[in-house]
């Protein structure tokens, strides 16, 4: 696999430092516009982009890797519905089945645009787009059948969404008509058309479901964050965040815990912020402000520590939610690190060190280049304090190697390089 090299940029704002820049160039060349990217949990994620495949990291967003072998161009939003099986769709549909090491194309025949995807188990999805097109898949997206409601191309369908396998909703808009909702109460075989006006009955996009039941999007055209309670068949509007100007992206890890990221004004230019919620849309605090960003497009989160947050052209990664430096360090003079090997590269043995804030279990652990544990180093009780590990070759090959400190609350990861 081709190396893809990072350049790692820190925060101008020392008190939002806790988020780290990550700026993709490959071969020297800056990749043309970021579409998205998922994370299958704290280490293995993917990221697409205008003009390149997807490219793969298994340490958290600090290498990536472009795999090879790929004969279509793979853009668009991504959505998985397992840790494996996930797809990038915009004018066709790849598929893969073991996370973006191999691509296949599973579009319908002709040309589309799609716009939004949604699967209601492992087996059954739907696809839509402009033209009014709605696509149905009942075997994981290896084929698919038009179900479409009155296609022309006057429509645009914005986002669509299933609260059981019979009830659906889609939201679009018609020219010279304008916004409305399609409902379906038979698993798509008919749908309701019904134009809309006001909060209750807006057109939600980047909607994230916590439950069947319970949802928030971003209403589109005011740039507002809605909630349902009902599966989507009414939204209300929630409290907002202060001092924001647009509201680009949403995620949530539960009813309460979410995440709001876009475009805040300053001397008539555009510059990225994110705001967390732990009450469920009731409260938000700021988590993230800075001159060096533009709007924030897409936030994905594993946990309430390990996050990523993305512009057009680059990944902001936090390990610790976003906590600010400030925070910290009114919290405890002490804080749990895992700081770099020395030396590093190194032939025969390296050194580890690391701090731990509270006593517990730690856990430090060895990965090869894909990933896969190899050794664990450390698997101890361990009070608070300063430590280091020593760490042979042994029979280990020549090559790149990532480990990690684990301490239940806490992971973070580090490359070293070994020379033989």
């Amino acid at each position: 696999m081709k190396h893809i090299i990072l350049f790692l940029f820190i925060s101008q704002s020392i008190i939002f430092g806790q988020w780290q820049w990550h700026n993709i160039e490959y071969d020297n060349y800056d990749m043309d516009y970021l579409y998205d990217f998922f994370f299958m949990d704290s280490l293995r994620g993917i990221a697409v982009g205008d003009g390149w495949s997807p490219l793969i990291t298994y340490n958290g967003g600090i290498d990536w890797f472009y795999p090879q072998g790929l004969n279509d161009l793979v853009r668009g939003e991504l959505y998985f519905i397992n840790k494996n099986v996930g797809f990038s769709y915009s004018y066709t549909i790849h598929k893969t089945t073991d996370f973006g090491e191999s691509w296949k194309k599973v579009a319908p025949a002709g040309f589309h645009n799609f716009s939004d995807m949604h699967f209601i188990n492992d087996s059954t999805g739907y696809i839509v787009g402009r033209d009014g097109e709605i696509f149905i898949t009942r075997d994981m997206g290896e084929n698919w059948t038009d179900i479409s409601f009155e296609p022309n191309d006057e429509l645009y369908y914005f986002s669509v969404y299933f609260s059981d396998p019979l009830n659906g909703w889609i939201h679009g808009n018609e020219a010279y008509k304008g916004e409305f909702i399609l409902r379906t109460t038979d698993g798509g075989n008919s749908w309701k058309k019904n134009y809309i006006n006001g909060i209750n009955e807006s057109i939600v996009i980047h909607k994230h479901f916590v439950d069947p039941l319970t949802g928030y999007g971003i209403y589109m055209f005011r740039s507002l964050i809605v909630k349902t309670s009902d599966g989507g068949e009414t939204w209300i509007k929630c409290n907002m965040p202060q001092d924001y100007n647009k509201i680009s992206s949403l995620f949530f890890l539960n009813e309460s815990v979410g995440y709001a990221g876009g475009m805040t004004a300053k001397e008539g230019y555009g510059y990225g912020i994110i705001y967390k919620t732990v009450d469920g849309c009731k409260t938000w605090t700021k988590i993230y402000d800075t001159d060096v960003s533009s709007n924030i497009q897409h936030i994905f989160f594993v946990n309430e520590n390990h996050g990523w947050a993305s512009t057009g052209y680059g990944i902001l990664r936090t390990t610790n939610g976003g906590t600010t430096f400030i925070q910290e360090k009114e919290s405890t003079e002490l804080s749990t690190s895992l700081i770099s090997n020395y030396p590093n590269p190194f032939n025969a043995n390296t050194t580890i060190r690391y701090t731990i804030r509270e006593a517990g279990m730690v856990k430090i652990n060895l990965y090869d280049i894909l990933g896969r544990e190899i050794k664990q180093i450390v698997n101890e009780y361990k009070s608070a304090g300063n430590y280091n590990v020593s760490l042979n070759s042994g029979d280990l090959s020549s090559g790149t190697y990532y480990y990690s400190l684990n301490t239940g609350d806490f992971v973070q990861y580090k490359s070293m390089v070994l020379l033989k």
